[in-house]
């Protein structure tokens, strides 16, 4: 890396080392200085030594370039503009992005920016290292100054491991898409787990009230014993038992199914040939003819047969399959279409019917596929205490507003569900299902703009902080934890690329998924988290970095 030059001494017969900023405002001065003005005088009155302004005359006028652009690139505009143009090259692409360190030494090759920049494996891979130094101390700084800033708030985790080989555990606040913990440990016991978040919250001033996994056991006792809160399971564990145990094996029915109907139907057409072959021979056998309308008669009933099978096996996998996707569609506080209130008691009895029809329609399989169909039966339990154990916080969280019972009715009634169909519109995925729901939403939310209606002429401050609260309580129920499932296949590729993930490296990628990484609406996950928005952090880089060193003068070969 470059060194930090000191600039103490003026006496020009001291031995000075300056930094390429000081020399190329120190050039750039002497050059636009008053034509009568010369290097001897220049020296003099600046304490730089003469023979060394020579040096650095003599070195600019070495270099293999147009001399607008070495003139634009030696002067300190220049010099500014290398320093955030290198910086830019290694952040957006090889820490933001996937590319390598020799991808930025090739760029600056071809573009023939090494004459002013040094092209070097070994000094980009020193600028690198720093500027993965610097970005897990901007990360530790600035959640340092906003976790003071920040409202003391309730929050629900979601948390995974992933595997590099070693053990990476994740957790992320879904909300926000904040990054609370990113961490290689020993192992993923609940101890494991219990030590590291505790560290990784440090003084941020959050309450986790629940937290959303799937069902490994070190993860629900460190929710329910460690964090003392409430085990949301994950929906799409539910959902993959029951298509790992039942897709193949139907997916397998179907096809014999489909072979025993072709087989019958080929039998039928053979039998009629058959008939048709016998019926225009010339000279017919002595005999009596054969009985060809019972044996048509018997190949019709078995193709007849064969199809009847086939279609119930098409309707068992087609039944097992929309039943799995309408445990999502049934796993809400609020019917998306109707935005109407439904407690654990609805919820439940409509999974059990749900799970019955998933039943009856594998009932033609093994053993181990009604077993992993049980597996997911038995998580229902705690779906159905997730749902009340929302509608228990919410009702809690309201009454501690002290708004009138007027009020907090509109926050039941229309303000949550309002705000949770707008969340939920967002990730359907069906055209149609998802503008119906939007609708509601729509329909629900109205209340804050109706004139007529019962906010109209209230506080505005009131407002907001119905609106804040409708919103944080809507947030309660996480039925998934995808977030850090996506996370985790992040994690994977540049594990993939790069054969491994120190702790430097880990933490940049965390800071930078924190503190950098946009949604469409402008905001990073810092901002939602802490609801106060980060410094800029390429700014921050700029002012604490070095400059980008020179490349090194050719020595001439002795002959």
């Amino acid at each position: 890396m470059t060194i930090t030059y000191s600039e103490n001494s003026k006496n020009a017969n001291d031995k000075t080392k300056w930094t390429r900023a000081s020399v190329s405002q120190k050039l750039f001065d002497f050059e636009t200085r008053n034509p009568i003005f010369s290097q001897r005088d220049f020296a003099k009155e600046t304490g730089v030594p003469r023979t060394t302004l020579q040096n650095w005359v003599n070195r600019k006028a070495k270099i293999d370039a147009d001399s607008e652009l070495v003139d634009f690139l030696e002067s300190p505009v220049g010099v500014n503009f290398l320093h955030n143009l290198t910086l830019a090259l290694h952040f957006e692409f090889t820490k933001v992005g996937c590319a390598s360190i020799r991808n930025v030494c090739n760029f600056l090759e071809l573009t023939q920016l090494s004459r002013f920049v040094a092209p070097s494996y070994g000094t980009h891979q020193k600028i690198s290292d720093q500027m993965d130094i610097m970005i897990g101390k901007f990360g530790d700084k600035e959640e340092a100054r906003l976790s003071i800033l920040m409202e003391e708030k309730l929050i629900t985790i979601c948390e995974d491991e992933t595997f590099h080989p070693q053990v990476c555990l994740v957790a992320i606040d879904p909300e926000s898409n904040y990054i609370i913990l990113e961490k290689y440990a020993k192992d993923r016991s609940g101890a494991t787990w219990n030590e590291a978040l505790t560290g990784a919250l440090g003084n941020l001033p959050v309450k986790i009230i629940q937290g959303t996994s799937d069902e490994g056991k070190g993860l629900i006792n460190h929710v329910t014993k460690g964090l003392k809160g409430h085990h949301s399971p994950d929906l799409f564990h539910v959902m993959y038992e029951i298509s790992k145990g039942t897709s193949a094996p139907l997916s397998s029915l179907v096809r014999k199914a489909e072979k025993a109907h072709e087989d019958s139907a080929n039998a039928v057409d053979e039998a009629l040939n058959i008939k048709t072959a016998y019926e225009n021979l010339e000279k017919r056998p002595v005999g009596r003819a054969p009985d060809f309308e019972k044996r048509i008669s018997r190949c019709r009933e078995k193709e007849t047969e064969a199809r009847a099978s086939l279609k119930q096996v098409i309707d068992n996998r087609e039944t097992v399959s929309e039943g799995r996707k309408n445990i999502s569609r049934i796993y809400h506080p609020y019917d998306p279409l109707t935005g109407n209130k439904q407690d654990a008691s609805t919820v439940g009895s409509l999974l059990e019917k749900n799970f019955d029809e998933i039943r009856h329609a594998s009932d033609s399989l093994g053993d181990k596929s009604k077993e992993r169909i049980e597996k997911a039966w038995r998580v229902t339990e705690k779906m159905t205490a997730t749902i009340a154990f929302f509608f228990c916080m919410i009702e809690s969280l309201v009454k501690d507003m002290n708004v009138s019972h007027e009020k907090q009715e509109l926050m039941y009634n229309r303000l949550i569900p309002g705000f949770y169909l707008k969340k939920v519109s967002q990730k359907e995925k069906d055209p149609e299902r998802k503008e119906r729901i939007r609708q509601k939403s729509l329909e629900l939310l109205s209340v804050l703009t109706d004139k007529s209606g019962p906010l109209f002429g209230c506080d505005k401050m009131e407002i907001n902080r119905m609106v804040r609260k409708a919103k944080d309580c809507a947030g309660i129920f996480q039925r998934s934890s995808s977030c850090v499932e996506g996370r985790n296949a992040q994690l994977s590729l540049r594990h993939h690329g790069m054969h491994r993930l120190s702790d430097r490296k880990l933490k940049c990628l965390t800071v930078i998924h924190n503190f950098y990484l946009k949604r469409s609406d402008g905001t990073t996950a810092a901002k939602r988290f802490f609801g106060n928005k980060p410094i800029n952090m390429f700014e921050w880089l700029i002012e604490n970095m070095n400059l980008p060193p020179r490349p090194r003068s050719k020595r001439k070969l002795a002959i």
